[in-house]
């Protein structure tokens, strides 16, 4: 046999696609067996059950995963439901085989390999593999309980020959590929096909890595967007944007595919020109357009216009200069003409003329595979939950949808996959075949690709300027998958003519040499150099106008406890008889608000409303007695939230949604009543689709133009038009941040938010009162937050955030000579809450100007809080250092009906739980045990280890008294009052990480804090005598371990109930 055997089309590509998605599919079910969690056990994904057993070939973690899954699903619907999944993990995997032993089948053909040879390497992997999918699902049996021991020793062996039997195979491969047969080679299909398609295999690339690659992380944020699609009937409006920029990237990727000069190109019309001309016209071209944009009045722009035109001026030049005189010069000559080339070398398909064809055609619709493999990862893990546990109910729009709902997605999906693009390949090949490729219609063969590319590029265009000068409308419009899509179209149409344009008139031979494709890789290097030149003012924070009444002179951090105090004696204080004979106290609560999105923003708000419920403070207090009476403090009790990233979001959305927008004339959605609602509107679509539309037609752009704005209007970038966006959709949130100091106001939580300074790593801190130590040093000189001093005893004035800058020094605006600050000047809420959630990549890095008093211009550059701390715990912390020795004095002089103040920290953790034991640490690669090691102490930062910082703080006796234990009524509770809460893993829609979340995500967390509002044991009175005590009155110690966190029902009773200390 010769390797120009090949398996028939209509037999590979099918089982390569079924492939894909039985992939997905086990993937799906690996995922919620993964989630099977039991405490203190470890947990087991499907592959412990099929993955290399190790040597000996032990059953050791085949036994333990069926046995946990069994522990685990005591429950009969729950093990059945285990069950199921096992079972579809298997039946996919079926599939799977077929199409890893087509492919396998595939690869050899390619070698010198004959038939006999191919089934002796194939049939091994095969046999073992469908023996032990099979012997799999009898060892599992029911999940009634252990397996046996043997058939679980029997399934080991099974999957140690597989594996060996697969890796032979792939060796046979390998070597017959890397070791050069004998005698003159015809040339590779790969190569010419590569050459050919290069532009277009690029982008579908991108795409499957973007939609269908299972990468988790950011990327799960597709699959949700797609998950929003699940509504009571047809989503018009969310589907047809997606599906349009879909089709337009198909009609863009064949046309590139046609213009891949299929036909080959005429020796005589390769043109060569004088290489000097076009690159000193173009040169010109560009430097007196930048001449020319500068010189307009009102165009603002950045520096980086001139710097792409001095590059391009320098080329063109050194272009006549080589042309010129380096002739000579091996780098610089002249490539063979093309009468001294062999036709292997002229990029003609020759014989791969059909071959070329055909992998054109499946590349114009893998964007439909692409879509359909995306609603099988979004759909397929939903359809296998149990409804019990799915969250189909939909409160905040009382609407429900049905499992069957899902099934439909799901197959649309799959019949994308496995019908729709198939048919939609087969159709291009009969209309080309039936009008294109015939003989005598070489015109049609040119004109007909061209007119269809100048439709697409006038399309690509239409959504460029569109994108440029409303970006909002634009994102509502084509939304996320729709925008990636119809600009993946125009730029497979820009770049697959610039490459036809290659081929018919050759570039300068000092480029020939590069063989093209690499000056893709200048281009981008181009970009980046360009990006250096620009001058920051494009990317400054939005800095607004405000009405806000300044902060009490002096301390600001002591005025807003004497007023937070003064609240809570008038809401919080319980009545005498309700204290059990104990002195009265009333909670001072921090919030800690760690990022995470999205997820984070909806768990935060969520979580707010609960905590702060006194219907559900209520109920807690009657958990633990019947007969209890307690004061349900609500809100009050609330003395600052220390949020980041998505944190910082949900909290700004559950402050507006709580006390209105806080600022004259700023508008309120009276639908928004609760955070949950306030922070839906914010985490929609909407949004981030705009600052996406931005982000592409705008800041990209801006790259290669500079243009910031004309005359006094300044284009807002990405960050701004998503802080744009959040206002659209909760017009409260254009808030004066400084509004919610409490100044001459009714108290109000302290909102403090955490960014992280690029330059130096400080903490960048958002908040209503001074906070950092570096915020009252000289005016004319702001110090470092890395020098090793601050202010003076007399002039600390209650700061408390060390290595950190106050943003609210940074309120200047960038004028053409200096900078300048207004009397007024104030950041929105929504530029706020941004500051401390500028997401990677999804926001730019934004730039604050403070403005010394004696001139000049001072910067620090802002990105996400989470870079330096992702759970808020730290400034928490930093607050309470500063407070305590408050607190201890007012505990030490309280007398009468004066309350004590019991401090606690809240943490709302959105990061799913696991109930799993810590597996055991091996022995490090010492390779790379440096980099480990380096690496590592950023792990001292992670909630757990703050956690344990926050109970040696907040553990004990209250500040000011040498002893007494808290209570509730006579219930007495533990020594922590350090409580956190957050989701658990379990088998469900687990709310993935970014800027958008489903209904059904949000139905997730909101199911897993209805679970949290009674987690947690509550403060209660030992019904059996204390060891040594015989007075069975006597309280116990409470039933939380010490120095353990609590949960949130304890929390919620310390809030509502008559807090005392006997």
């Amino acid at each position: 046999m010769t390797s120009e055997r090949e398996l028939p089309w209509w037999l590979a590509w099918p089982m390569v696609l079924l492939g894909a998605v039985a992939s997905i599919v086990m993937g799906e079910a690996a995922g919620l067996l993964n989630r099977l969690q039991l405490a203190g056990q470890p947990h087991y994904g499907a592959g412990s059950l099929t993955g290399w057993p190790g040597l000996p070939w032990a059953h050791r973690e085949i036994t333990a995963a069926i046995t946990a899954w069994s522990d685990r699903t005591a429950a009969p619907g729950l093990r059945d439901q285990a069950l199921l999944w096992v079972h579809v993990y298997l039946v996919a995997d079926l599939v799977f085989i077929a199409a890893y032993g087509t492919l396998l089948i595939a690869a050899l053909l390619t070698t010198r390999y004959n038939w006999a040879a191919i089934r002796r390497l194939v049939l091994p992997v095969a046999v073992l593999d469908l023996a032990e999918t099979l012997w799999t699902w009898l060892v599992v049996g029911d999940l009634g309980g252990a397996p046996n021991g043997a058939a679980a020793t029997v399934l080991a062996v099974l999957t140690a020959l597989k594996w060996v039997a697969l890796a032979i195979a792939v060796g046979a491969v390998l070597l017959k590929w890397l070791t050069p047969e004998p005698g003159p080679q015809p040339p590779g299909k790969g190569p010419r096909i590569w050459r050919r398609h290069r532009v277009q295999m690029v982008a579908v690339a991108l795409l499957f890595l973007v939609f269908a690659a299972p990468l988790h992380g950011p990327l799960d944020q597709i699959q949700d967007i797609v998950r929003a699609w699940l509504q009571k009937g047809f989503p018009l409006g969310a589907v047809a944007g997606p599906l349009a920029g879909t089709v337009l990237l198909c009609v863009a990727l064949w046309v590139a595919g046609r213009w891949a000069l299929l036909d080959g190109v005429d020796e005589g019309s390769e043109r060569e020109h004088e290489q000097w001309r076009p690159s000193l016209i173009a040169g010109g071209i560009v430097a007196g357009l930048c001449l020319v944009l500068w010189l307009v009045p009102g165009i603002d722009m950045g520096l980086n216009l001139l710097g792409v035109a001095l590059l391009l001026v320098a080329a063109g030049g050194a272009s006549y200069l080589v042309t010129t005189y380096g002739s000579e010069l091996w780098l610089f000559k002249p490539s063979k003409t093309a009468s001294d080339r062999g036709p292997e070398q002229l990029d003609r398909p020759g014989d791969d003329w059909a071959r070329v064809r055909y992998v054109g055609r499946l590349l114009a619709v893998a964007p439909l595979v692409a879509l359909g493999m995306l609603l099988v990862r979004a759909f397929s893990g939903m359809a296998m939950v149990p409804r019990d546990v799915l969250p189909l109910h939909d409160s905040a729009v009382d609407q429900e949808v049905t499992t069957g709902d899902i099934w439909v997605w799901l197959i649309v999906g799959g019949l994308l996959v496995a019908a729709v693009a198939p048919l939609a390949a087969w159709g291009i090949a009969t209309a080309e075949k039936r009008w294109l490729d015939r003989e005598n219609t070489t015109k049609a063969q040119v004109r007909v690709p061209n007119v269809v590319g100048i439709v697409v590029l006038v399309i690509g265009v239409a959504a460029t300027v569109a994108g440029t000068l409303d970006p909002r409308w634009t994102g509502q419009v084509l939304r996320v998958i729709g925008l990636i899509a119809t600009l993946g179209a125009t730029l497979v149409i820009a770049f697959g003519w610039m490459q036809r344009r290659v081929e018919l008139h050759r570039p300068a031979p000092v480029f020939r040499r590069l063989d093209r494709t690499p000056v893709l890789i200048l281009s981008i290097a181009a970009l980046m150099i360009a990006a250096q030149f620009d001058a920051g003012r494009y990317h400054a924070v939005h800095v607004g106008e405000g009405d806000h009444t300044s902060p009490p002179a002096g301390n600001a951090l002591d005025a807003s406890f004497r007023s937070w105090l003064g609240a809570v004696r008038d809401g919080c204080l319980p009545a005498a008889g309700a204290t059990a004979g104990g002195r009265p106290a009333v909670p001072l609560v921090l919030v800690a608000a760690p990022g995470g999105g999205a997820r984070a923003a909806y768990w935060t708000a969520a979580a707010l409303d609960d905590l702060t419920n006194p219907e559900l403070q209520k109920a807690a207090v009657r958990r633990a007695d019947p007969n209890g009476t307690g004061v349900a403090c609500g809100e009050r009790a609330l003395f600052a939230i220390s949020g980041v990233s998505g944190g910082s979001v949900g909290a700004a959305a559950w402050a507006v949604a709580k006390y209105g927008a806080t600022t004259a004339g700023v508008p309120t959605n009276s639908e928004l009543v609760t955070g949950a609602k306030s922070v839906s509107a914010l985490i929609q679509e909407d949004p981030l689709a705009a600052g996406l539309a931005a982000g592409l037609y705008r800041d990209f752009p801006r790259i290669l133009h500079g243009v910031d704005g004309y005359r006094d209007h300044l284009m807002p970038d990405r960050a701004r038009t998503i802080e744009e966006g959040w206002e659209h959709e909760n017009p409260a949130m254009a808030a004066d941040m400084m509004t919610m100091a409490p100044a001459g106001q009714p108290w109000r939580p302290l909102l403090m938010f955490n960014g992280t300074a690029v330059e130096t790593g400080c903490r960048v801190v958002v908040g209503p009162i001074p906070a950092a130590v570096t915020a009252h040093q000289p005016a004319e000189k702001l110090k470092s937050c890395r020098a090793a001093a601050g202010p003076t005893t007399a002039g600390r004035s209650g700061l408390f955030a060390v290595g950190a800058l106050d943003a609210r020094d940074y309120l200047g605006r960038q004028t053409g000579d200096g900078c300048e600050t207004a009397d007024d000047a104030t950041f929105r809420l929504s530029t706020a809450a941004l500051l401390s959630a500028r997401f990677p990549y999804i926001t730019p890095t934004g730039s604050l100007v403070f403005c010394p008093e004696g001139g000049g211009v001072s910067k620090t550059f802002d990105v996400d809080g989470g870079y330096l701390e992702n759970n808020g715990i730290a400034l928490a912390l930093d607050l309470w250092r500063a407070l305590e020795p408050m607190v201890a004095e007012h505990n030490r002089t309280a007398s009468g009906t004066d309350p004590l103040v019991a401090p606690m920290l809240v943490v709302l953790d959105n990061h799913y739980q696991s109930a799993g034991a810590a597996q055991a640490a091996d022995r490090p690669v010492e390779l790379v045990a440096p980099v480990t090691a380096y690496l590592a102490p950023r792990q001292a930062q992670t909630d757990p280890i703050m956690l344990q910082d926050a109970l040696m703080e907040l553990s004990g006796p209250l500040p000011g008294l040498a002893q007494g234990q808290l209570r509730v009524g006579r219930n007495a509770c533990a020594d922590s009052r350090v409580f956190r809460v957050a989701p658990n893993v379990h088998p469900g829609v687990e709310a993935p990480l970014g800027w958008v979340l489903s209904r059904p995500s949000q139905q997730d967390l909101r199911s897993e804090l209805d679970k949290q509002v009674v987690l947690g044991d509550l403060c209660r009175t030992a019904s059996d005598p204390v060891a040594g005590d015989d007075d069975a009155t006597t309280p116990a110690t409470g039933t939380v371990p010490a120095l353990e966190p609590g949960q949130m029902a304890p929390a919620l009773q310390m809030m509502g109930g008559a807090l005392n200390v006997p």
